[in-house]
């Protein structure tokens, strides 16, 4: 996820509906978040069509946002307020800055700079001297991250048989608040210099060839851009560009809580290794989501060479098994050496292209259901919008879509719906991440405030209750 400086926003329409979007929708890379993450899925046992699914639920978490789903919402008669975000993008059309961790360091920035107890296998804590708000780096397999693993299955057992839909979005979402421990970690959901600020030279090395990002941030979605300093820069990983999110990229960069003595240090960054991790790591997840069994192995199989036969007889023998085996051809998919460019012929859509084409080729669809290609391979520009209407065709929109006051925009969601299982699926993992905040001392510093009571979470308070109300009968 990066933050996007204030541009001109243009709107498009979907049969009844108006649709805002920004010029460039700039979103953390959904050749992770939606191809390797059905890949993993599929990895642990899921079967194809839950497996789209979960993949649909964890990009969703990148779109979710103000200006695109922020409608007063009523469902059968009742009004419900405003539903819960997962994203947020700055758009001068809107009244507040929406840079808020109430979304940021829930969703993408989860907290894991400190210890609990024992170590917890694999958890680093970065050594931060003289900097507030350390203990919310991000930081993979920490405290906070071993408490989501121990939630996220029973969530998912309470709907399988009643909402199998909100099952698969409760794994979904999950799924890519963990692997953003991996790609985002050493940046915080809070708006802070002294952590997420970096040097000015930040130097990615790429087939022996030497650059340094672009910092001048035009209104482009180009694989070597970055925020220039200030506004919101200091948001995540801003500062860093699209960097954090390439899975095959090595790099070194300045960041500020690595500063001594006021000077600059460099800190290497080796994607490759990180995102391996990350995989395996969702598909001894999604294994424990599906199974309820914890810790099973999980090992890539050393033949580079398997036939499609082959790969499918692992797949098929993971659903039930005492080790898990990744095909090797899909880790190499996920590390693979793409050349930058922008976002009709960069890294991202480039690695999309190729994850689909793997997904064609064992059978199990016909086309990429992402779609963001051309049969041709060539960039699909509308591919975000068939997206987003997966879920913005739940409702139909009664009042003003286009005025930047919520209360005003109005909108009658269908229960059984895409968008509102979604929002079932966000809402208890909402209870969760906010339970999670009371869970441990070190984020108790009074700037968890800030996040358990900001805008969104207020904002999308009534929208919670029914919810749980709905699926649980619960009052909250």
């Amino acid at each position: 996820m990066l933050v996007t400086l204030p541009n001109k926003t243009s709107s498009f329409h979907v049969s009844k509906i108006r649709i805002q979007q920004t010029q460039e929708y700039i979103s953390m890379t959904y050749d992770y978040h939606y191809h390797a993450t059905m890949f993993a899925a599929l990895t642990a046992g899921f079967e194809y069509d839950d497996a789209v699914e979960i993949a649909s639920a964890s990009l969703f978490v990148d779109y979710c946002d103000y200006s695109n789903f922020s409608y007063n919402f009523n469902i059968e008669g009742e009004n419900v307020g405003r539903p819960i975000l997962t994203s947020q993008y700055n758009n001068v059309s809107e009244w507040v800055d929406k840079s808020d961790p109430s979304i940021w360091a829930l969703f993408h920035f989860l907290p894991g700079n400190f210890k609990v107890g024992d170590d917890i296998k694999n958890h680093v804590v970065r050594d931060v001297q003289g900097v507030k708000l350390k203990e919310f780096i991000t930081r993979p397999n920490s405290p906070f991250v071993d408490y989501l693993r121990d939630s996220v299955p029973n969530q998912y057992h309470d709907f399988i048989n009643s909402r199998p839909r909100v099952s698969n979005y409760v794994a979904g979402i999950y799924a890519h608040i963990i692997s953003d421990t991996y790609a985002h970690q050493d940046f915080s959901g809070f708006n802070q210099g002294s952590i997420n600020d970096c040097g000015p030279s930040v130097l990615t090395n790429k087939n022996g060839e030497i650059k340094e990002l672009d910092v001048s941030f035009a209104s482009t979605k180009d694989d070597l851009k970055a925020a220039p300093p200030g506004f919101n820069a200091n948001m995540g990983h801003g500062r860093m560009g699209h960097m954090p999110d390439f899975g095959f990229a090595k790099y070194s960069y300045q960041p500020a809580w690595k500063k001594s003595n006021g000077k600059w240090v460099y800190h290497e960054r080796d994607n490759k290794n990180e995102f391996i991790k990350a995989f395996t790591d969702l598909v001894s997840l999604f294994y424990r989501i599906r199974t309820g069994e914890r810790d099973v192995p999980v090992c890539i199989d050393s033949n580079p060479g398997l036939s499609v036969k082959d790969e499918l007889k692992i797949l098929k023998s993971n659903v039930n098994t005492d080790h898990l085996l990744v095909p090797r051809s899909f880790i190499d998919l996920l590390i693979k050496d793409y050349e930058y460019g922008d976002n009709h012929n960069g890294a991202t859509i480039k690695s999309a292209k190729t994850w689909a084409d793997k997904l064609i080729s064992m059978g199990y669809a016909e086309n990429d259901p992402l779609g963001c290609t051309h049969k041709d391979g060539t960039y699909d520009k509308d591919w975000e919008k068939r997206f987003m209407n997966t879920y913005s065709d739940s409702f139909d929109i009664t009042g003003f879509p286009n005025v930047v006051e919520p209360s005003m925009r109005k909108a009658e969601l269908k229960i059984d719906s895409p968008f509102y299982d979604y929002q079932a699926a966000a809402a208890v993992t909402l209870r969760v991440l906010l339970d999670g905040y009371n869970e441990f001392d070190a984020l108790k510093d009074g700037r968890e405030k800030v996040v358990k009571n900001g805008w969104a979470v207020k904002t999308s308070r009534d929208f919670e209750k029914h919810v749980h109300k709905n699926l649980y009968g619960i009052d909250l």
